[in-house]
């Protein structure tokens, strides 16, 4: 049954924030003041630590949102002053704007972006040597202590997320906004006291959920083990050996797309067409009318209510769509827009953006959606094998052709309909295709089973605080 909360307008006055919706109300109705420790009293909110001279760093890791994960797994962008181009310009150019800053061991990054989806990390021995975005609110405890980061993320979630902003599409946190998140005192002094017992059960797990980790192997190397078995061109091969100074023919330039760039013109692209062009191209699969880039949509076209929705990248990943992050919009921008509806069925391709650019899943969602602007609907013809071209388009060889055709430079690089019915596509025998995914779907089944295992592991640390908090009598 929903509750009712009821609360003065005196009460709300005192409070800068002057907030007054459901969850920030549920919160503070739970604590009186002689039940809780406010923000300050655990933590401190780390400001001098923007890197000043990024210059004189040698090869340095950099991590944005993007690079991390629920479970404090840190995957960094590797980058040197000498070695800049067109697909790390972007993270360049953040830099250069003072998007950096410096943690030491033991502080605590919280994402301001969806807190909800727990991308808080924990300052270990090893990620004290990265630099990371400024796009994190930085905290250091008063009293170090790793439970206070457990406990963040599932004891005081729902604390941390009753102080956020509401905003449209997704909530949004702030370094002030923490200033009036609250922690009950009780859980808190039983945390400490129990800390000798409890964080080296914690430790135990995490060590089982980094090995775990370390075995699980990314849906696009899955996909390229297999295909490798088939094509038989080994990728890495083709890297090193076309990695040589060349020189190009202006007579060979005859394209009708003119490009002189290393990159439009290494010699590896030219040999990948030419192995697997004797098959097909996407033309022969594609419906060229019915496949289209989707548009940009103002936020005047948004509509809390509506039951149908604006698909952006978001919802596009390796691992398949994703609805829980659509926008709901006005049937006026629905119905001005019909040719970027989508049929499930279709295939969603990022089609801009460096970093997410050629990314696809299939659409199979029974809600009526159409596409952003940074988003290509592939509706393919009649009986095409709509799996296996999906599962292909994740393999290497795919994203070969989108690194040679893509247009556009930093971060903003596309891929028109035009350029994709040209790529040339390994369409084989059905009982091939079958089988090649029949192998890449059993290996992504075992993958998704070691993801299980970290997720019931994850859990039991959180179990753990649980029992502490509610269980244990002083």
């Amino acid at each position: 049954m929903n509750k009712i909360l009821v609360s003065s307008l005196s009460k709300i006055a005192l409070e800068t924030t002057l907030r007054a919706d459901f969850g920030y109300m549920d919160m503070d109705n739970r604590l009186s003041t002689n039940t809780y420790y406010t923000f300050d009293d655990l933590f401190y909110i780390v400001e001098d630590n923007k890197v000043e001279d990024f210059s004189t760093l040698d090869t340095f890791g950099y991590a944005e949102i993007g690079n991390t994960n629920s479970y404090n797994q840190v995957s960094p962008n590797y980058l040197n002053w000498d070695d800049q181009n067109e697909i790390n310009e972007p993270l360049f150019k953040k830099i250069k704007k003072g998007d950096i800053i410096a943690v030491q061991q033991g502080d605590i990054l919280i994402s301001k972006v969806r807190p909800y989806l727990k991308k808080f990390i924990y300052i270990t021995e090893e990620y004290s040597k990265l630099y990371f975005t400024s796009a994190f609110i930085h905290i250091r405890p008063k009293k170090p202590n790793i439970l206070l980061y457990y406990a963040l993320k599932s004891c005081f979630l729902l604390n941390l997320m009753a102080i956020s902003r509401q905003g449209k599409g997704y909530p949004t946190i702030s370094a002030k906004d923490l200033k009036y998140l609250k922690f009950q005192k009780t859980y808190v002094d039983r945390l400490f006291k129990n800390s000798s017992v409890i964080t080296p059960k914690i430790l135990t797990i995490e060590s089982k959920i980094n090995c775990l980790f370390s075995s699980l192997q990314p849906i696009d190397a899955i996909v390229n083990d297999v295909f490798l078995k088939y094509i038989k061109i080994p990728f890495e091969q083709i890297e090193s050996d076309y990695q040589q100074v060349y020189y190009v023919n202006s007579c060979e330039l005859d394209s009708y797309d003119i490009r002189t760039s290393f990159r439009f013109n290494n010699p590896k692209y030219q040999y990948l067409s030419d192995a697997i062009f004797q098959y097909h191209t996407f033309a022969d699969f594609i419906d060229d009318e019915k496949t289209t880039l989707g548009r940009q949509m103002s936020p005047d076209f948004i509509e809390e209510d509506s039951d149908l929705f604006y698909i952006n990248t978001n919802s596009i990943k390796l691992t398949g769509f994703v609805d829980s992050v659509l926008t709901p919009i006005s049937a006026e921008f629905y119905n001005k827009n019909q040719k970027l509806k989508v049929e499930k069925g279709d295939i969603l391709l990022i089609a801009s953006g460096e970093g997410s650019i050629g990314r696809s899943c299939i659409f199979d969602c029974d809600a009526d959606c159409i596409t952003s602007q940074f988003i290509m609907k592939i509706h393919h013809k009649k009986d095409t094998d709509t799996e296996y071209l999906n599962f292909f388009m994740h393999s290497f060889y795919f994203q070969f052709c989108v690194e040679k055709f893509k247009k556009g430079k930093g971060n903003m690089t596309n891929i028109f309909v035009s350029q994709l019915l040209d790529f040339p596509l390994y369409y084989p025998d059905k009982n091939v295709r079958e089988r090649i995914v029949a192998e890449v779907r059993q290996s992504i089944e075992k993958r998704d089973l070691i993801i299980q295992e970290i997720e019931n592991l994850r859990n039991q640390i959180d179990t753990l605080l649980e029992e502490i908090i509610h269980n244990i009598k002083d």
